[in-house]
């Protein structure tokens, strides 16, 4: 028995003939984020348009106008005349009941495309042929599309929002910390960004080489070992394209216990060293601290395995190695949009788990030529959505890195800076840093920062 696709002609007669009786529904069609194509009936997709295109030059929309566009689109005999229209227009809802009809129709609308897409993935799943992961990334694009196309949530009043901040703002002064946000280990960077915040998207850039993937992990490390951040045990998700999850967990493990890297991966230790790592060994087992090292991962990959850890309650920071290395297995005109997607995609994470998100991202190589060495917005690698996405923009700059005389000597302290270059909430500033390359550890620069605190 063939089965009826789910619509309501009656709720889509009743929102165009509100439309065309009642020109003050017009202006705020808008907010409803209703497409020609949640309309199930062909006739109606061809009014909707015309309607849209009279809103969109500006027009008052009337009966008379509408008339006037289909004639001029030489649609009107394709919808049923001025005499269709008539039995629209007596159809037509009423203000008041406009909403429920646009959410009735929007509700059809998305089980058509759950039914239409849950055939497509029948389809694939029964050719032997196709990738499954490319199915499982199909899937989550398309369930995130869906569910995008819902009306737009109500404007909220301005009196209630500032009561929720003036709220939040006792909570802070009665707490008695300048900290609002995750603890970061480093007391220069706390007092610029009074820590870091949920829903922000955090990008961290250098060149190679230059120490960005052991400031993320010393960042991770410190936020989950840190009482100050919340009661119970803060949890980092670590998403490392670059680097295999036992070479980061060495990186962490040096950084911790202050053994040198070499050693750990040669095993030459004496037994003081070897108790020491036993040591932080138990105290890194102790913490919440998830790793993902899938060379290949991709933004819906990525999404599904926070929301896991998110429904368990173990979620506070995601750290992301690095930007230009997360896959697209869309068809992507171009690198530079590929990246913007991925940038905007990295946002919408944030957002979407309450919780900030650090980004690593490679600078292209006019840092090398300009004269000072020191990195700018504009050297950002691929897509300038990068930085227009992001809330914090951060550089690493090391000066001993662009030593040409001394490239290559590792020295034991290497003063460094880290230049916050973006601050959308905040303050720009430059912290002093010292970096210790041989156990990947950075320490903070006592100077007027903490003077002042």
């Amino acid at each position: 028995m063939m089965k009826t696709l789910p619509q309501s002609i009656e709720a889509e007669i009743a929102v165009l003939g509100a439309l065309m009786i009642y020109p003050e529904i017009g202006t705020t069609v808008g907010q409803y984020a209703l497409s020609a194509d949640d309309f199930f009936k062909r006739e109606h997709k061809i009014i909707f348009e015309s309607i849209t295109d009279v809103l969109d030059a500006g027009q008052s929309l009337s009966a008379d106008t509408l008339i006037t566009k289909l004639t001029d689109k030489k649609v009107l005999s394709d919808i049923g005349g001025i005499e269709y229209l008539g039995v629209i227009a007596d159809g037509g809802a009423t203000p008041t009941t406009f909403a429920f009809f646009v959410d009735n129709i929007q509700e059809k609308s998305q089980k058509r495309s759950l039914i239409q897409l849950t055939q497509s993935l029948e389809d694939g799943g029964f050719d032997s042929a196709s990738d499954i992961q490319a199915l499982l990334d199909k899937a989550d694009q398309a369930l995130k599309q869906i569910s995008e196309n819902r009306r737009v949530e109500e404007m909220q009043h301005g009196s209630d929002v500032i009561d929720e901040v003036y709220k939040q703002i006792k909570e802070y002064r009665e707490s008695g910390s300048q900290i609002t946000g995750l603890e970061t280990g480093y007391q220069h960077l706390n007092k610029v960004t009074s820590g870091l915040q949920k829903g922000d998207l955090i990008i961290l850039a250098a060149r190679p080489s230059v120490g960005k993937t052991a400031f993320a992990l010393n960042l991770a490390l410190n936020i989950v070992s840190s009482s100050k951040n919340k009661e119970g045990k803060s949890s980092a998700a670590i998403f490392s394209l670059e680097m295999p999850a036992k070479h980061l967990m060495m990186r962490i493990l040096s950084a911790n216990s202050g053994v040198e890297g070499s050693k750990l991966r040669n095993g030459n230790l004496t037994d003081d060293e070897l108790g020491q790592l036993a040591r932080n060994v138990a105290e890194l087992q102790k913490l919440n601290i998830f790793i993902d090292d899938n060379s290949s991962i991709t933004m819906p990959e990525i999404f599904a395995k926070c929301r896991q850890l998110k429904s368990n309650g173990t979620l506070d920071i995601i750290i992301i190695d690095y930007i230009q290395l997360i896959s697209s297995k869309g068809n992507v005109e171009n690198r530079q949009q590929e990246v913007s997607d991925i940038s905007r995609n990295l946002k919408l994470l944030a957002r979407e788990m309450e919780v900030p998100v650090i980004a690593l991202s490679q600078l292209s190589r006019l840092v090398e030529r300009r004269e000072n060495n020191m990195p700018q917005l504009s050297d950002l690698r691929e897509s300038g959505s990068i930085e227009q996405d992001a809330d914090i923009v951060m550089f690493l700059y090391r000066k001993h890195y662009h030593d040409q005389e001394n490239k290559g000597v590792e020295k034991n302290m290497e003063e460094s800076e880290l230049l916050i270059r973006k601050h959308r909430n905040g303050a720009l500033a430059d912290i002093p840093l010292v970096f210790t390359p041989s156990i990947n550890k950075f320490y903070s620069v006592k100077n007027s920062f903490e003077d002042e605190s």
